[in-house]
């Protein structure tokens, strides 16, 4: 993928932005609160604040001069190749565009393209999209973005940023130090003993998430389903959203 063009805007009194070109339509509010991911938080002006990587971003998009571009305030200081992962997470990098052509010459899904233009399929890290969704069943939103902040401050890194502490989302190994019965403790109910287990074969690295790119979709959702409190909807929601 070709390196974004970068650069900076600032407003009086405001921290200095990132500014990145978009190649494409963004709706923020269709692709960050639709139940795809559940960190992402309004903040205000076409804000939008969550963690990422191992850090913070604030992102928007504005038009300007007929061109829309995606401003960014990161913290703490971002890494190099930071700004091109963000593009590629949310599915506005330069390799996108020909699957939204393809998506626009099937007959039977150009009403939806045109429906939903800027609604983008996020490229999330796969465990913690495994986690959300395994904690997703017979639940509801509001429910999901609570259980999934209380493992993060549960058993995530402290991140001070914007303002406020924020945490990263633990990996499958600190999940795993977490028992069933501390994760009923935190709220997770039925879905604790799946998801201890899940973490357990995950940090024993008995399952390499990221190789299921590379399988067939058939292939790739049996394989998920072999986990426990895997079924077809969490399957095909881990496939769709992060792999």
């Amino acid at each position: 993928m070709a390196e974004p063009s970068i650069r900076s805007s600032k407003a009086a009194g405001l921290p200095v932005a990132t500014v990145l070109p978009l190649l494409g339509p963004l709706d923020l509010l269709q692709t960050l609160a639709g139940g795809q991911a559940f960190r992402w938080l309004p903040d205000g002006d076409g804000w939008w604040i969550g963690p990422f990587q191992s850090g913070v971003v604030r992102i928007r998009v504005v038009d300007a001069n007929g061109a829309s571009n995606l401003e960014v305030l990161a913290e703490p200081t971002p890494t190099q190749s930071f700004f091109t992962d963000l593009l590629w997470y949310l599915d506005v990098d330069d390799g996108s565009a020909q699957s939204q052509i393809l998506l626009q010459d099937d007959p039977r899904l150009t009403g939806a393209v045109e429906a939903t233009r800027g609604l983008r399929l996020l490229r999330q890290v796969p465990w913690e999209c495994l986690v959300a969704f395994i904690l997703s069943t017979q639940s509801n939103i509001p429910r999901i973005r609570l259980n999934v902040e209380t493992l993060a401050h549960t058993a995530g890194v402290r991140i001070p940023a914007f303002g406020r502490v924020w945490y990263t989302f633990p990996d499958a190994v600190a999940v795993a130090r977490l028992d069933e019965m501390a994760l009923r403790g935190l709220g997770f109910g039925f879905r604790a003993p799946s998801l201890a287990l899940t973490a357990r074969r995950i940090a024993d690295q008995a399952w390499d998430l990221e190789s299921l790119r590379n399988l067939p979709f058939e292939e790739a959702r049996s394989s998920l389903m072999g986990l426990p409190g895997v079924g077809h909807k969490v399957a095909d929601c881990v496939l769709a959203f992060s792999l």
